[in-house]
């Protein structure tokens, strides 16, 4: 880890600490909001296959969310074209309202 690899080199510890000192950290970007951007320029961009670019981000989101959780993939999940229609109605509404 890196809490042992810094207590098994102390000067390194204390350089890293000197050298970071006063730098700010980046705000945390969490997952729903990488998403959400990710949802919204899909939706703006004009493709011709903005259906199947959001399917598969949604589907891709799923799995990745599954292998996170350390579930395994359901096989009774809905294809995402079921789920598709409303979701992306949704999408529509929230990317007219944001301009």
């Amino acid at each position: 880890t890196t809490r042992a690899a810094l207590d098994a080199a102390p000067d390194a510890a204390r350089w890293a600490a000197d050298y970071t000192a006063g730098l700010t950290r980046a705000p945390r970007v969490d997952a729903e909001a990488v998403v959400e951007f990710a949802v919204l320029s899909i939706a703006r961009s004009g493709a011709p296959d903005v259906d199947a670019r959001l399917a598969a981000l949604l589907a891709d989101a799923i799995a990745l969310a599954e292998r996170l959780s350390g579930r395994s993939a359901r096989t009774d999940a809905p294809t995402p074209t079921r789920v598709l229609a409303p979701a992306q109605a949704r999408v529509r509404t929230v990317a007219a309202a944001r301009g």
